[in-house]
């Protein structure tokens, strides 16, 4: 049987959810942050109409999708550590935080040499070992923590 809830069959998103012993289907990740992508360009649009400070508008918003999607495995961790890198969690925030950093590098232009040091450290190294590399709710304690909640 499958260990995560099919993105592809129509379920809720925000069921999207995989086990800890098994790593995300590559074609539905792949689709997740595509559509991320496409989100955030979209908001993109409307947002640089309203403001200056359009990337960090996006930045906070896409912190607060990941800190929303985060809590329930973050309560979860909390509430029995013992466990924390085992069983059910979501790959949403992990997911967001591979399109927000992604999408800085694709959109902007003019990235300063920390920009691009940090987005290489988070998409080119964290996000990965976060995916392929399954530690349970305690993935999202951790994207609570560096990418959500600052």
């Amino acid at each position: 049987g499958e260990h995560y809830t099919n993105l592809m069959a129509g379920t809720s998103p925000i069921l999207f959810v995989l086990e800890d012993t098994q790593l995300p289907p590559p074609l539905e990740l792949a689709t997740i942050i595509v559509v991320m992508l496409v989100v955030l360009k979209v908001a993109d649009m409307v947002v640089q109409r309203l403001t200056d400070a359009r990337w960090f508008l996006l930045h906070f918003v896409a912190n607060m999708l990941v800190v929303v999607q985060a809590l329930p495995d973050l309560t979860k961790a909390f509430w029995d550590p013992v466990n924390a890198l085992k069983g059910q969690y979501s790959c949403w925030p992990v997911c967001w935080i591979s399109a927000i950093h992604l999408y800085h590098i694709l959109a902007f232009r003019k990235l300063s040499r920390d920009d691009w040091i940090h987005h290489l450290v988070f998409c080119g190294f964290m996000c990965p070992v976060a995916i392929f590399f399954p530690l349970g709710p305690w993935v999202n304690v951790m994207a609570f923590f560096l990418s959500g909640l600052p």
